[in-house]
């Protein structure tokens, strides 16, 4: 799998509606999907694009990063 193949999936386009960056990191770790997904609700305060936008505290670029530093293990 490559960045390509999951770009389409940002801006809300994961499906139920998921965070592009943290679709993608299960997508590339799916035997760490439970811990990853709650990590990153801890960290972000949703799952969810739409929420996380609503919220105005994290932008895509950060959600990005997070979901990156979970994938690395550096909790």
């Amino acid at each position: 799998m490559t960045v390509a193949d999951l770009k389409p999936f940002g801006a809300g386009r994961a499906p139920e509606g998921l965070c592009g960056a943290v679709y993608a990191a299960c997508q590339l770790a799916p035997d760490r999907e439970a811990e990853l997904k709650a990590a990153f609700a801890a960290r972000l305060g949703s799952l969810y694009c739409k929420e996380i936008r609503a919220a105005k505290q994290h932008p895509c670029t950060a959600c990005v990063a997070e979901a990156a530093e979970l994938l690395g293990g550096n909790e």
